[in-house]
């Protein structure tokens, strides 16, 4: 079995761009609040976007995954990763019989040495929570990606034409973000 959808069960309560921040890159005063909400809900659409693209947690969450199978444990679906729960029917697995591969691109729950994972039986679900995201490192080429984004989509509420051809992403997004996309 695969993965199931991911389930949030602590949002982010943080910002990746403070409102100040993006207003000032948009060219809007701060003491004109006609445009915050707008531009909250910009800054909320790149993150996603940018998060979705990269296959990576930008801001920090708690995130539980499920499946049924150890052998998933290899390869989990989320990432970055710093701390990490595993369960078996509501039973927690002991910490003592595995470790976390915090790799930022691939990381992975693994056994230490003479220790095995408990048998699950049939039907039963492995879950896996997970604090996720880059804490207060979030590198700058996020950012500045995000900014791009925010910038692009503020000044052109709808797709722009240039030449015939429709883009929807300014030019250097994709190069920002090459370096940080988990290869999934």
């Amino acid at each position: 079995m695969s993965w199931l959808a991911p389930v949030i069960t602590l949002a982010p309560d943080a910002e990746a761009i403070p409102l100040a921040v993006a207003k000032k890159h948009v060219r809007v005063l701060a003491e004109d609040t006609d445009e915050d909400d707008y531009i909250k809900d910009l800054i909320d659409a790149a993150v996603s976007h940018i998060e979705s693209v990269i296959g990576r947690f930008i801001l920090d969450r708690r995130v539980e995954r499920s499946t049924d199978s150890w052998s998933d444990l290899a390869a989990l679906p989320m990432a970055p990763i710093r701390s990490l729960t595993i369960s078996v029917d509501g039973v927690a697995v002991d910490a003592q019989v595995f470790d976390l591969d915090p790799d930022p691109f691939h990381p992975r729950a693994i056994l230490r040495p003479g220790q095995s994972w408990p048998s699950a039986p049939a039907g039963y679900s492995i879950k896996v929570e997970a604090e996720a995201g880059f804490a207060d490192a979030i590198p700058a080429e996020l950012r500045q990606a995000a900014l791009l984004l925010i910038g692009q989509w503020f000044r052109n509420r709808t797709p722009v034409a240039q030449a015939r051809f429709v883009t929807e992403l300014p030019n250097g997004v994709a190069a920002l973000l090459v370096n940080h996309r988990r290869n999934l």
